[in-house]
């Protein structure tokens, strides 16, 4: 090895000029190409003077050739850098026989190759130096940041290798077998359907599942029929109500809708998604002459069914009527499902059926003075100060203004059926205000 010196040797032609390293993405495919400029300028040299020319394939020296040019070439503009010197201070940069800057390294062990204890310098900031890197990702087949790493410095030592090494983020290979989507864009806002005040199942939401299988109990064969879940969910209190269809034709659908709005009335919109069963003829006949909207809609409930089917039917094989019951089972847990946030108190959370019916389906009902074994003599006394009333114009729910717990004012929004008036009245001064009324104990704060 040579003494520790500086080099600022650059050939009078650049490669560069002839050569981009931009434009190619293998580092075997540009030392290929150099190798051959370099025998053809070799030739030209041989045959100038009478010498055999070299042909036929590639040989190792050459590509090794070609690779120190390309080394030297980008170890030039590192020789120009005003922190060159500080460089060659913290990594012990010298100059070997060949005219290559290499570092000093820590690794000294004579086992050890010496491209590995003296790694040749490549800047940062060089198309040829991200050559290098992917030509060392491909060779630990297309590993990791740390592996790749490992590989260039068996050869190289990279100014900020690391960051460097980052770029394999690009490989075509790791794009296609493991690249990430397109980030999921924001949420739009609810629709009007999704806030109003209506009463459940006013605007409907309806989907098909299945299909399913059952047998059937009239006969004692083995045979399987289908089935299917036809789900209904409620746009704005979210409580679902699942029937189950032989098939899915748009005559079964407009009997099982019928059944429908025999328990839940009549709805003003009904929401669907392009299935053929909810395209047909029949159907827009049916709904004009119920004066019923149908539009697109955009989320359902099908997975929590399928979820609880699950788990709850595994594999057992069930008749029709042992199907449906099942079904309305399951419709009365996704009912009683919490939609607000359960807090360590004996507070009962908001569910859907609380919405459609008063209370929590799947939780015994009580009397109205012994609900949480509170005696109606200790249930909070409050002030109502605000109506929330739907577009029908009646008022289903109100702003109460009470004591909580920890002796500070607060406001609850609790139905009216919650609420007991009592015969006080504020001063006559003050007629803007609601009357007093009882609290019903056990409900949830704001």
């Amino acid at each position: 090895m040579a003494a520790v010196v500086d080099t600022d040797v650059q050939p009078e032609h650049s490669i560069e000029n002839l050569l981009k390293p931009s434009k190619y993405s293998k580092l075997e495919t540009l030392l290929r190409v150099t190798a051959y400029v370099q025998r053809f300028v070799d030739n030209v040299k041989r045959s100038l003077k009478g010498e055999e020319i070299l042909k036929g394939l590639l040989t190792a020296e050459e590509l090794e050739v070609a690779e120190k040019s390309w080394i030297k070439h980008v170890q030039a503009s590192l020789t120009k850098l005003p922190k060159y010197n500080k460089m060659k201070r913290s990594l012990s940069l010298f100059v070997d026989d060949e005219q290559l800057i290499r570092c000093h390294g820590r690794i000294e062990k004579p086992n050890l190759p010496n491209e590995t204890k003296f790694p040749m310098l490549l800047p940062s900031d060089h198309d040829f130096t991200n050559l290098v890197v992917l030509h060392c990702h491909t060779e630990v087949m297309h590993n990791g940041v740390r592996e790749t790493v490992t590989q260039v410095r068996s050869r190289y030592w990279i100014v900020r290798g690391r960051q460097v090494v980052k770029i394999i983020a690009r490989c075509l290979t790791c794009k296609r077998l493991e690249g990430k989507s397109y980030g999921v864009p924001p949420a739009p806002p609810l629709p009007e359907y999704r806030l109003d005040n209506d009463v459940a199942f006013s605007r409907v939401g309806v989907d098909y599942a299945g299909p399913l299988f059952v047998k059937n109990i009239y006969s004692k064969d083995s045979k399987m029929y289908k089935a299917y879940i036809i789900l209904y969910t409620c746009a704005s209190s979210r409580a679902v109500h699942l029937d189950l269809a032989v098939d899915a034709t748009s005559e079964t659908f407009i009997r099982s809708f019928k059944r429908f709005m025999s328990r839940r009335g009549i709805p003003g919109t009904m929401i669907s998604d392009n299935g053929k069963t909810f395209k047909s003829k029949e159907l827009k006949e049916f709904c004009t002459s119920k004066r019923i909207k149908w539009g697109g809609f955009y989320e359902r409930l099908v997975r929590s069914v399928k979820r609880c089917l699950k788990k709850v039917l595994r594999t057992a094989r069930l008749t029709y009527e042992e199907l449906l019951t099942l079904l309305i089972q399951i419709e009365g847990v996704l009912n009683s499902r919490p939609l607000t946030y359960l807090y360590e108190d004996n507070d009962e959370p908001l569910t859907p059926s609380h919405l459609v019916l008063g209370r929590r389906v799947l939780t015994p009902a009580k009397s109205v003075s012994s609900e949480d074994n509170v005696k109606r003599l200790n249930w909070n006394i409050g002030q109502i100060e605000k109506l929330l009333t739907g577009r029908d114009g009646n008022t289903r729910a109100v702003v109460v203004r009470t004591i909580g717990k920890d002796g500070k004012v607060t406001t609850l929004d609790r139905p009216i059926q919650k609420l007991y008036p009592l015969e006080l009245k504020l001063e006559q001064e003050h007629p803007e205000n609601f009357p007093i009324t009882f609290v019903k104990h056990g409900l949830k704060e704001n």
